[in-house]
């Protein structure tokens, strides 16, 4: 290797820091262009996440307003300005696990005459916990939610009729705690009564809405007609929200295939209870219930599902869920 003569030296260093400079600038430029396309990813990302939030948005202002619109039909419905906010995951609990529980037996027992208003209940456990202003109505909530849990328990019961202003709470005094192995054998009519009375309330407002909707019709009424169109329209939509949903049969319906054949799985599903002699899983009635139009295959799983909805919310069956497979089964409630 020649040695670099001192004349061209300086030169050479110049050129040698250029090309290095060079290659560092392309090499950071080409850093920034993938930085910039991440950039315009994650923008693209953020656009297309506020078109589907404005999205769900719109549609959640719209039930809302559904709903809104059925309380106002409901006699006993509190105001909508005075409901307050769930958002699941972002609330705490205002006590550990059990807590509330513990603190309205507590405050039950030491009542005078052992029983207690709601607004009372209040007052005393909200005693321990220093709630701001807008959590007050979350905690109302929670409160309503437990005393109902507990009286479908059997652990609290009222000496007052629903509906009635100032209604009272107190200890139940024929509750006798069940062990566990015996709980799961039980049937029931439903995991939640809280789901069953307002799908009933649902399902006949509509019934009693198409009936009024058909007299004005007939009358002539046109305006009339068009009110109960609207809260027809509302409670049906909210009605399809609802766990329990299945499609009714409204007086001024026409009847259709789809129809029929639910009329013809509700039938089958039903002879299927009545015959069994202990109870029936959904693949079960499946092998009971073959199609109406094609006998050599089975009804489907919705369809069944749906046919003992509507025979739950009628009060003809009941539910357990078997403790060896976990699967729930189902009868004709016994005749009283």
């Amino acid at each position: 290797m020649s040695k670099t003569p001192s004349s061209v030296a300086w030169l050479n260093s110049k050129y040698s820091r250029a090309k290095g400079q060079i290659a560092r600038m392309a090499e950071r430029i080409k850093g920034v262009e993938a930085r910039i396309e991440l950039h315009r990813y994650k923008i693209q990302r953020c656009e297309d996440q506020l078109v589907h939030l404005g999205e769900a948005l719109a549609q959640a202002e719209i039930l809302a307003q559904q709903i809104a619109h059925a309380m106002k039909l409901h006699v006993h419905a509190p105001l909508c300005e005075t409901v307050g906010e769930i958002r699941p995951g972002e609330h705490p609990s205002f006590f550990k696990r059990g807590g509330m529980t513990v603190g309205i037996f507590r405050a039950l027992k030491s009542a005078p005459g052992g029983a207690v208003t709601i607004d009372e209940l209040q007052n005393q456990l909200m005693q321990a916990l220093k709630l701001a202003p807008e959590d007050v109505a979350r905690f109302r909530m929670r409160l309503q939610t437990r005393l109902q849990i507990l009286r479908r328990q059997g652990k609290v019961t009222s000496p007052d009729h629903n509906g009635v202003s100032g209604k009272r709470w107190m200890l139940s005094k024929d509750w006798v705690p069940t062990p566990p192995a015996i709980q799961g054998k039980k049937y029931s009519r439903h995991r939640s009564n809280g789901s069953v009375q307002p799908a009933r309330w649902l399902i006949q407002s509509q019934r009693d809405i198409a009936a009024v909707k058909t007299e004005a019709i007939a009358r002539g009424d046109a305006n009339l007609s068009s009110k109960l169109g609207d809260d027809l329209d509302a409670i049906d939509n909210v009605w399809r929200q609802h766990p329990l949903h299945f499609e009714i049969e409204l007086g001024w319906t026409p009847s259709s295939r789809a129809s029929h054949y639910r009329e013809s799985i509700y039938a089958r599903v039903s002879r299927a209870l009545t015959q069994a002699r202990q109870g029936m899983t959904i693949p079960a009635l499946q092998a009971a219930c073959p199609c109406p139009s094609n006998k050599n295959r089975q009804a489907s799983t919705r369809a069944i599902e749906a046919a003992l909805r509507q025979m739950l919310l009628e009060g003809h069956i009941e539910h357990r869920q078997n403790e060896l497979d976990g699967q729930v089964e189902w009868r004709l409630r016994p005749t009283p």
